[in-house]
């Protein structure tokens, strides 16, 4: 893996961060999940501390000057990820929306992705969590519908699954045109839908 560390300017108070982002992600080191997570993850979008900004960090990349003793971001919560959708986000951009919740939809996993089955079992707690969790799901299949790209459809696919729906997942796996390259994702993903297993999982 090659991982970078960026300097970051809020785009609304100006106030400095650093963040680190992955530049390519080989097998070594690597851990690889079905909703796309690869560990270690790096924020895609950060939340700034001073001001409560929400924004992609790419897009303030001010590395070129000197970041010295300035702190790291803090990943952010499914709580502030879930208001960033509703209240929006400095200078959104197409496709940031679905990117926004993409990363919600993982942040929800993460503390049950490695958990054993004895662990807590769903990426919710609680009634208003679940209702949360279902419909940023539903949300993205709506917002990716029309999209036939590969890799679109192995997500819209685990997003099926999470939801128990095993047949639609299986008919957007048969959609994949080059399936021979993503061989032993689809096998992990038909041997869930199999079992009737919901949850994410490490490939």
């Amino acid at each position: 893996m090659q991982i970078t560390t960026e300097l970051i300017q809020c785009p609304i108070c100006a106030a400095r961060r650093l963040n680190r982002k992955l530049l390519s992600a080989n097998s070594r080191g690597a851990r690889y999940y079905t909703d796309g997570y690869i560990f270690p993850g790096y924020p895609l979008f950060v939340k700034c501390p001073d001001c409560g900004a929400v924004f992609k960090a790419a897009d303030y990349d001010v590395s070129g000057e000197t970041g010295e003793g300035v702190e790291y971001y803090t990943p952010m919560t499914v709580k502030e990820y879930r208001k960033a959708i509703e209240k929006g986000f400095a200078n959104a951009a197409d496709g940031d929306i679905i990117a926004l919740r993409l990363e919600l939809w993982r942040t929800f996993h993460n503390p049950v992705r490695d958990a054993d089955a004895g662990e807590r079992a769903t990426p919710w707690k609680g009634a208003k969590e679940k209702a949360a969790y279902t419909g940023n799901c539903l949300e993205l299949l709506r917002l990716t519908e029309n999209c036939q790209d590969d890799e679109v459809l192995l997500t819209r696919a685990e997003l099926y699954r999470n939801l128990g729906e095993f047949d639609k997942c299986k008919q957007t796996l048969s959609l994949i045109t080059q399936s021979d390259d993503y061989e032993s994702f689809i096998a992990g993903l038909l041997e869930a839908c199999a079992k009737r297993k919901k949850r994410t999982f490490r490939l």
